[in-house]
């Protein structure tokens, strides 16, 4: 989704910092008009990721061995 498109759409919430305010997602599973023209139906959803992924390349050992930490926590 563009940014432009999510700072028009999203929920705004004041934030605990003055002077901001915070940006959210919420949406009902069963659909919400103001996100439906960006739902992408889930059968779709990794042909569309595969490139994208692809694009980034391979990790590095230290960016997976990161990731390892992370998930033995």
């Amino acid at each position: 989704m563009p940014s432009a498109d999510f700072n028009h759409l999203a929920y705004r919430e004041h934030s605990e910092r003055a002077g901001r305010v915070t940006l959210q997602f919420s949406c009902l599973a069963s659909g919400d008009q103001r996100w439906d023209r960006f739902e992408v139906p889930r059968l779709e959803l990794g042909a569309r990721l595969k490139p994208l992924v692809a694009a980034l390349g391979p990790a590095t050992t230290e960016a997976l061995s990161a990731l390892r930490d992370r998930l033995l926590i």
